[in-house]
């Protein structure tokens, strides 16, 4: 009765999640990538929802499938011990039939029919002992095929209550497996209906995802142009200023996105050798000359430390150092730790173009008028960008990392 309650549960349960739904939303007109990832994601969170609905349900289809072939196989035993018992009813019925009649045969040969009367036993006995003894072993066949027949109609009333209670555990289980393949049969359907929504919220979200790609392309190819530019104006800038990107003193102008040749040693231009921050000038002008070379010409590749295959956020920093001498390890996280080290993580507005600017799990390298130049993920690689500090990304400071 218990499992009948709990599979009455469950199929309430069910039918209530039947009615637990999410409409896939319509696709709306967006001009940016921000504003289609927007729904995109929105679009994502609503198919992931239908996945976390039908895998709850799959779960719940697949107990009850498992609880109803148990049912099915209880069923199938109980059927087996009643057909046992039945045959051991109508074997005990044979029985006692033939004692039955047995004893009413020797009834009636000894004693209706005069087989053996009181007169026979008496003339027959030897003694009275002997009399004694015939009289007392007639009387107990009597006894003893009476005492068998009982015995016997008690096993087969034994045997008939025991079908009756086998009778009754087959029918509960009859109504529990009735039940449970009505169970099965809700959740099959709210099974197919859930894959219907999320076959329909799949397509929407691959829909999105080639619209957001494809703005992202255009948006990345603008930034792009626009990098080449600003780093086209930042070596013109540069070359005006006998070659160097840094001029000493404080913060410096940087561009916000640039571009120049790719991979291979960048030399420095002229500068001063002085040291400003822990950093030579030298050594900054060729650390900037060389993050601008990079801008708009290598993608992000997670784990990368070659410009001519990709970089990361560290492996980017970590080669634009090298190409001043100096040696970095390939981790923001410890990149972050050699400068706290070093220079002390201090605000973007009091850093010096050259230095690494730390955020939680990310690094760039200042450029000056609170711009950074990192590799950031797809679709940006690298670029010049403002500085920013969110939640999600937390700032820590800028410094040099020696």
């Amino acid at each position: 009765m218990k499992r009948a309650r709990s599979v009455c549960a469950a199929i309430a349960a069910t039918a209530f999640a039947l009615t637990v739904v999410v409409a896939v939303p319509s696709p709306a007109v967006a001009e940016t990538s921000s504003e289609l990832q927007a729904q995109l994601d929105k679009a994502k969170a609503t198919r992931d929802d239908y996945y976390a609905q039908a895998e709850a349900v799959s779960d719940q289809l697949n107990a009850t499938r498992e609880q109803l072939s148990e049912t099915e196989s209880q069923i199938a035993d109980t059927q087996k011990n009643i057909d046992k018992v039945q045959e051991d009813i109508k074997v005990k019925e044979a029985e006692l039939a033939r004692r039955q009649a047995l004893l009413a045969e020797n009834v009636s040969e000894n004693y209706k029919s005069g087989g053996v009367s009181l007169l026979s036993l008496v003339l027959e006995a030897n003694s009275f002992d002997d009399f004694v003894t015939r009289v007392y072993y007639a009387d107990k066949i009597s006894e003893t095929q009476a005492s068998n027949i009982e015995e016997t109609n008690r096993l087969r009333t034994d045997l008939a209550v025991k079908k009756g209670e086998l009778d009754n555990e087959k029918a509960t289980l009859e109504d529990q497996k009735s039940q449970q393949e009505q169970l099965v049969s809700q959740q099959e359907a709210q099974q197919a209906d859930l894959k219907s929504k999320v076959d329909e919220a799949d397509s929407y979200v691959n829909s999105l995802d080639s619209q957001v790609k494809e703005a992202l392309a255009q948006e990345a190819e603008a930034a792009r142009q626009a990098a080449e530019r600003e780093a086209a104006a930042a070596a013109a800038a540069a070359a005006a200023n006998s070659g160097s990107y840094y001029s000493g003193g404080g913060t410096s102008g940087g561009g916000t996105s640039g571009g120049g040749a790719s991979g291979g040693s960048v030399s420095s231009g002229g500068s001063t050798s002085g040291s400003v921050g822990g950093l030579t000038s030298a050594q900054r002008n060729t650390i900037l000359s060389a993050a601008y070379s990079l801008v708009g010409k290598v993608n992000y590749v997670w784990g990368g430390e070659n410009p001519s295959t990709g970089l990361d956020c560290s492996g980017f920093t970590r080669w634009c150092y090298a190409q001043a001498g100096i040696s970095l390890p390939h981790s923001s996280a410890s990149q972050r730790a050699m400068v706290s080290a070093a220079s002390g993580l201090k605000s973007p507005s009091n850093a010096i173009p050259g230095d690494i600017v730390c955020w939680e799990g990310h690094v760039g390298i200042y450029a000056g008028g609170n711009t950074v130049i990192d590799c950031n993920w797809p679709p940006d690689g690298v670029r010049v960008a403002t500085i920013w500090n969110t939640a999600g990304s937390r700032l820590y400071g800028a410094g040099s990392p020696i």
